[in-house]
């Protein structure tokens, strides 16, 4: 059964339409790309899957259940986790304590309530694990500001995988880094994806790492879906072409 579906999904802001009715499915375990010039509607399409924006048309389901008009915590609490573009992160505290928070949360507990030796070593086993998935275990007691960009974004990753989600947003993963930071953010994503089974959905600027890592591509203009299909497809879809004339494509 597909994990996600947009079903007729028009988001308006007054006269202009973000969206407009959209339909679309994700299937399991897909790392799928969802393209588009600036403007395309991608940041929206991620804000109405999680609950920032009540479709004004339209429904979104989550395995087979329709969560539009669900608060944003409950549909994190469903399985649904999500990066930004612009790295949300406490960033006075260590890399560990991040994690820590995001693991205490997710089993809907504090730090106060855990006086038992062997629960608290149970949530330290499970910082440990989701540190070394997203490649961060010997930054554990750094403090967050301290990191690179690329290892910031990294470690965001890890806070979303706290709640052990079945479906991943990635928004703009490699936005603002270098070509080496790129490279190493695209090896964690195909890791982190292939080690959990977690379905991943990107948006992604960078055609280059969309067409390296996407088992498929969607690709919105203007609030529209132009296209849905393979790397292939996409690349060779004239509409996409001319979606990307004078960008970068």
């Amino acid at each position: 059964m597909e994990i996600l579906r947009i079903q007729d999904v028009t988001m308006s802001f007054g006269k202009m339409n973000a969206l407009h009715e959209v339909n679309c499915a994700v299937e399991p375990h897909e790392l799928l790309a969802v393209i588009g010039p600036n403007g395309a509607g991608k940041t929206t399409f991620f804000n109405v899957i999680t609950g920032k924006y009540k479709p004004s048309r339209g429904q979104v389901f989550f395995k087979g259940e329709r969560i539009d008009g669900l608060s944003r915590p409950q549909i994190i609490n469903k399985g649904i986790g999500r990066s930004f573009q612009v790295v949300n992160l406490f960033p006075d505290l260590t890399v560990a304590a991040n994690v820590r928070i995001g693991v205490l949360a997710h089993q809907k507990q504090t730090l106060r309530l855990f006086k038992n030796v062997d629960k608290m070593a149970e949530v330290d086993q499970e910082v440990e694990r989701i540190l070394d998935l997203v490649h961060l275990g010997d930054e554990a007691g750094v403090v967050a500001t301290t990191l690179s960009h690329g290892d910031q974004k990294c470690l965001e990753m890890g806070m979303a995988l706290t709640n052990h989600p079945a479906l991943l947003l990635l928004d703009e993963p490699t936005a603002g880094m270098g070509p080496e930071e790129t490279r190493q953010s695209i090896e964690l994503i195909k890791d982190v994806w292939r080690k959990t089974g977690v379905t991943i959905v990107f948006t992604e600027h960078d055609l280059d790492m969309v067409f390296n890592i996407s088992t498929r591509v969607l690709v919105l203009q203007s609030g529209k879906l132009i296209a849905d299909g393979s790397v292939k497809d996409i690349r060779n879809n004239p509409r996409v072409k001319e979606a990307y004339l004078g960008e970068e494509a």
